[in-house]
């Protein structure tokens, strides 16, 4: 994976945002992307002078995930983690979200594979 085309987000209701998001990728590799710490690893390095030091996924309905980060500078960590809801490979995931680093709250992530129209 290494296009992304067509970003796009868009409110839904009051609470909610829906993000979309074209890859230039099969199905099977963006799925691999969201599940696999290997492949994690490839694309969540985090933001400049932060290193990816946490990487656990236990890939089933109620399973848990967690991904950690820490500042090379002034070893400041942040994580996000959450637990998959409903798993449909490789097309669907929904899990929760939560952040260490921001006021708390939780969302859910949905990832869908559509064709485009030829």
């Amino acid at each position: 994976m290494n296009a992304i085309a067509d970003l796009k987000v868009t409110a839904q209701g009051e609470a909610d945002i829906v993000i979309t998001r074209g890859f230039a990728a099969p199905r099977k590799n963006v799925f691999k992307a969201y599940t696999e710490p290997e492949w994690i690893r490839r694309w969540l390095t985090g933001p400049p002078g932060w290193s990816f030091t946490v990487c656990e996924v236990d890939l089933k309905v109620g399973g848990r995930y967690r991904w950690g980060w820490k500042s090379d500078t002034d070893g400041m960590e942040m994580e996000a983690a959450g637990v998959y809801r409903e798993i449909a490979a490789p097309a669907r995931i929904v899990s929760t979200e939560t952040f260490s680093r921001l006021p708390p709250f939780s969302g859910s992530m949905t990832i869908a594979k559509r064709r485009r129209k030829p």
